[in-house]
């Protein structure tokens, strides 16, 4: 019995369609649509942020939008009308040229359709929009936003063979979103039973004392591969009930790095999934395998990832400070769980999440919110990191506040390889500061 959520999504996209006058379009044709029926396009979109997508919509024109995407498909069909469902989501009526294709050609023009609907809604106009908010290597859509396009045949010009077709788009746009799931999923078992990941790192530095604080390690899936970016692949893995095989080869991958590189006094720092609770032991057996001192690992709990059990998870942060390893919070400030930790937690580190960062030396609400941060979160041993630092303006902000340690691309992107300590501690020495008011903890202004 299918649940009353999607039969209401049906409903709804039913009466916006019938609100955009495609009957009386679909009427106008003046033809027998048994023998050369119309076709229903239904584009919907999944993998989606919400608040991104939300946002972004709030800032382009349906108008505009519609009117490119119209121009888009005119080079496959005659579009008959094109009704908005949502910001992206969107129910198409068109007409064939040249004639009813064979099943053949319907395949292929299908496929070539999605292919150009997905680069152009992702592309720089529209959902691309989002590297102005944040840069994530060269495609960052792709990791929360996909699409898939249903399609049926529409016959006869009134309702109830309109929301026949309807139930068959939606059906088939949901068959083609399982395709791509399944052809992902795919590839992650191929990833996992082949241990093929990749570690980049990148650095945290000291700007006191001009040096490199610590090495964050960031998995990668294999290039050129569609799992290649972590957002994506591990959102697939937790769909795929996978996530505790894809933590567990990620952090054996980046124990295995550490141990072949020379890192001199920095620390290691490891990034540990929202299942470390069912597995802690593991990760303690782990670094005394690849016999590591534990003072030099840290391990980051991140405010993004969901914490069914807070009191499991805690006595995990526990059993690790027991054993001798660092903890930091890491992606601080981007919802309510690592006030949390911050406040109950002997931890290493706080690392701010770069939403507070971007723009700060332009946003006076958010530099005051990072002064706060500091007064209220600074200890004696615990480093504040700031991350996502990427502009010389941003960085003078933050070190005015009172800010030590930071992370992001001003320093250095990510990379296979280690930092040259020789260029990054150039650029440091480069950068005026006054020590008396750099020192990792709050300042009256």
């Amino acid at each position: 019995m299918e649940c009353s959520e999607g039969r209401l999504e049906k409903i709804i996209t039913f009466d916006f369609i019938l609100r955009s006058g495609v009957l009386e379009k679909l009427k106008e044709l003046g033809r027998d649509l048994w023998e050369e029926p119309v076709m229903l396009l239904l584009i919907r979109e999944f993998f989606k942020d919400e608040s991104w997508v939300n946002y972004l919509a709030s800032r382009i024109d349906p108008n505009e939008m519609n009117s490119d995407f119209r121009r888009l498909l005119s080079g496959h069909f005659k579009v008959i009308e094109i009704v908005s469902l949502g910001p992206f989501d969107l129910a198409v009526f068109v007409d064939f040229k040249g004639g009813f294709p064979n099943e053949k050609e319907l395949s292929k023009m299908m496929d070539d359709l999605e292919t150009d609907v997905v680069n152009f809604l992702l592309g720089p106009k529209y959902l691309g929009k989002i590297k102005e908010q944040i840069d994530i290597f060269s495609s960052p859509f792709k990791s929360f936003v996909d699409f898939s396009i249903g399609h049926a045949f529409v016959r006869k010009a009134d309702k109830d063979e309109i929301m026949s077709a309807l139930n068959i788009a939606f059906k088939d746009a949901e068959v083609r979103k399982k395709l791509k799931m399944n052809e992902l999923t795919q590839e992650l078992l191929r990833i996992l039973d082949r241990r093929d990941l990749e570690t980049f790192l990148q650095p945290i530095v000291d700007l006191k004392e001009r040096k490199i604080l610590a090495y964050e390690s960031l998995a990668r899936g294999p290039e050129g591969s569609p799992l290649r970016k972590p957002e994506l692949m591990f959102k697939i893995a937790s769909l795929s009930g996978l996530e505790i095989e894809l933590d567990r080869l990620a952090r054996r991958k980046h124990l295995e790095r550490f141990k072949s590189l020379d890192m001199g006094n920095a620390y290691f720092t490891v990034n540990l999934g929202p299942q470390t609770p069912l597995f802690i032991e593991k990760v303690d057996e782990d670094i005394k395998s690849y016999k590591i001192a534990p003072e030099k690992i840290v391990w980051e709990v991140s405010e993004k990832t969901y914490i069914d059990d807070f009191t499991a998870f805690m006595r995990a942060v526990d059993f690790l400070t027991g054993k001798g390893y660092n903890v930091a919070v890491d992606d601080f400030g981007a919802g309510a769980t690592t006030f949390k930790l911050a406040s109950f937690t002997n931890l290493r580190a706080i690392k701010v999440d770069r939403l507070l960062v971007k723009h700060v030396d332009e946003d006076e609400n958010n530099q005051f919110l990072l002064y706060k941060i500091l007064q209220c979160f600074y200890t004696p041993g615990r480093a504040i990191v700031v991350e996502g630092v990427e502009t010389f303006n941003e960085l003078k902000a933050l070190v005015k506040i009172g800010y030590r340690y930071f992370q992001g691309f001003f320093f250095s992107k990510p990379s296979p390889a280690l930092s040259k300590s020789e260029e990054l501690g150039s650029k440091l020495s480069k950068i005026r500061i006054d020590d008396r008011k750099l020192f990792n903890a709050y300042y009256d202004f």
